[in-house]
This record gives C-alpha cells, structure tokens and sequence, in this order.
C-alpha cells in the first residue's frame, strides 16, 4: 500500500470513535485521490503493521478499529 493511501485510511480511522470498515469505505468514497481496492484488507494491513487496532465490535461481522499510538504519531 503506498503513503498516501495508508494516510487517508489512518486519518478515516482516527476521525471516527467506533470506525468499521463499512464507515471508513464510505468516508474515502466521498474523498478524492488513491484508495485501496479493498478497504478492509487495507485496513488489515495497518492492523499488522501496529498502526490499528481490531477491536470487538457489535456484531463478530463487524469489529471496530482504532489508531494506535504509533498510528496517531504516523497522522
């Protein structure tokens, strides 16, 4: 995943308290620019690399994600 799209995803992340896939995919819809094919191995991908964290959500089909400390340090 290059740079500008790992910033637009953690800033989606970061701007939302309870983020899921679903409102991060809708978030960059609306933006202009890169995005990732698919927005939920994108945001896997942070999760791997320490930049996000998976969080149980209200549904197991639905987990939450938030920034890290070292993902908001990367904004």
């Amino acid at each position: 995943m290059n740079e500008a799209i790992q910033q637009k995803l953690l800033a989606s992340i970061g701007r939302v308290t309870r983020a899921t896939w679903y409102s991060v995919d809708r978030a960059l819809s609306r933006d202009e620019g890169p995005r990732p094919e698919n927005v939920l191995e994108a945001i896997l991908e942070l999760v791997d690399l320490g930049l996000v964290e998976e969080l149980p959500g209200e549904t197991p089909a639905m987990p939450v994600y938030v920034l890290t400390a070292e993902g908001f340090r990367r904004l």
